[in-house]
């Protein structure tokens, strides 16, 4: 199947699996205000953030091993192995340590985080199964069904219990159902793991370890140390705005999920020509949707957050214009990274991890008690900054990488302009409610894409970039 075919269906499956979540957090919401999803969101951080221990980069170092290999089951049994041992380590972590993640996260079981740990990593695994036996749309079917679950099994459990405990036991229940949905997907005939195979996924894992630290870090340091030096509600509005500046980067992430299987095997076959064309146009499809999007939410953050998920979050509406910043970095860095690490190079991508993670905590820390909110924002938008930039460097001490200057140049002039169309329409018409707010940002999408399309160089390069993707 063709890269940019995979790259659109799997596109399709996340485009709705984002937009159900993201309407199943606006419902909550709205129902538990602030602190009560502030106490979710730092129950799905403590999971997330001590499953570095439970993963230790070995999920991405099976994906890595069965994209090179036609042998399948040995890398597989082999990884359970190792998983089996992690799990049983952080069990032992969550054991010891149950009175302060309790107190800390706002609930009365610990076990709820280890059995959500079990359940998110095995989800996990078999997914990079999926990934690096190249079923893409099988882990995208994955992801929906994920998404779509946590919603559709919090809700029935709200009804019973209207509190943040019934998003928790929903998370736990569509992990689990998601995890069995991808072994089945997975299709995985286990054979006798192998020393061998043990010693390979490790030696991949150990530098990805530190990436996939990174990855976590970037994603959660900054709602754990709100939880620590602010409050529950700060949480709450913070992560609100992220999800929501999460939600432009699924056709990036579409991209770079597919990119890194493909390049992995292009690099065993020293197929270089291909990894770099891929490269350059990945970096124009994953940028499109992200700039726009930046430059729109100067206009209406302060009205989204107002509306969709209520007034109480509308003290975040500067964060949201600060992520939406850093995703255009992400963007660029959901291609640069992969490829690093597709060409093998996880040591290198593990260096420039270990500088963003130290400089994510040490600026939250330093920025959190000054400036709240807007101070976490500006610590991950400037950490991930850097992180980008190391990248980079290391990926073009091996590939040669063109940047699409002109045409982001002109995505630049289009979201300006469709920036002041949106100014001059708030100045006419009154934002008082969902559906005027909704044709105001579809109407500026369609000034953007209009003013972008006519430009014939940057339809051309589109073309051609769709062309070379269908082709890979």
């Amino acid at each position: 199947m063709g890269m940019l075919n995979s790259s659109y269906k799997y596109f399709i499956f996340n485009l709705t699996g984002s937009a159900v979540s993201l309407l199943g957090i606006a419902y909550f919401s709205r129902e538990l205000g602030a602190k009560g999803i502030g106490v979710y969101f730092l129950f799905q951080a403590v999971v997330l953030v001590t499953d570095i221990f439970s993963n230790m980069g070995i999920r991405k170092g099976v994906e890595k091993r069965l994209s090179e290999s036609g042998s399948f089951g040995d890398i597989v049994s082999s990884g359970i192995i190792l998983k089996c041992l992690l799990w049983a380590l952080t069990g032992v972590i969550t054991w010891t340590f149950s009175s302060p993640v309790e107190n800390y996260i706002g609930i009365q079981h610990w076990y709820y985080v280890f059995v959500g740990l079990v359940v998110y990593d095995a989800r996990g695994f078999f997914t990079s199964i999926l990934k690096g036996k190249l079923k893409i749309i099988h882990s995208a079917i994955v992801s929906l069904f994920r998404r779509s679950g946590f919603v559709f099994f919090s809700f029935i459990y709200f009804q019973f219990m209207s509190s943040h405990e019934s998003l928790i036991i929903g998370f736990i229940t569509s992990e689990f159902l998601s995890a069995a949905l991808g072994l089945y997907f997975a299709n995985i005939s286990v054979e006798s793991p192998s020393f061998e195979k043990i010693v390979s996924i490790f030696e991949f894992s150990k530098y990805s370890f530190v990436t996939s630290v990174g990855g976590q870090v970037y994603a959660w340091s900054d709602v754990l140390i709100l939880g620590w030096l602010a409050s529950q509600t700060a949480v709450g509005g913070y992560e609100v705005s992220w999800r929501v500046a999460g939600a432009v980067m699924i056709l990036s992430n579409s991209i770079s999920v597919v990119l890194f299987p493909h390049v992995s095997s292009w690099d065993d076959k020293k197929l270089n020509d291909k990894i770099e064309n891929s490269i350059t146009s990945s970096l124009v499809v994953s940028l499109f949707l992200v700039i726009p999007a930046f430059f729109g939410s100067i206009a209406v953050s302060e009205e989204l957050l107002n509306l969709v998920f209520g007034s109480e979050f509308t003290f975040a509406s500067i964060v949201l214009i600060l992520l939406m910043g850093e995703k255009v970095f992400q963007a660029f860095h959901n291609v640069i990274g992969k490829a690093l690490l597709a060409i093998d190079r996880p040591k290198a991508a593990a260096k420039a991890t270990l500088v963003t993670v130290v400089s994510n905590i040490v600026l939250n820390i330093l920025l959190i008690p000054q400036f709240g909110v807007e101070g976490a924002a500006v610590a991950t938008l400037t950490s991930f900054t850097i992180n980008t930039a190391l990248h980079y460097q290391y990926l073009t001490q091996s590939v040669r990488v063109v940047l699409p200057v002109k045409e982001v140049e002109w995505i630049v002039i289009s979201s300006i302009s469709m920036l002041s169309i949106i100014f001059i329409l708030k100045s006419v018409f009154t934002i008082s409610n969902i559906h005027t707010l909704l044709i105001l940002i579809l109407t500026g999408a369609f000034c953007f894409t209009i003013i972008a399309g006519i430009n014939e160089a940057i339809r051309s390069k589109y073309k051609i970039a769709f062309n070379t993707l269908q082709n890979l």
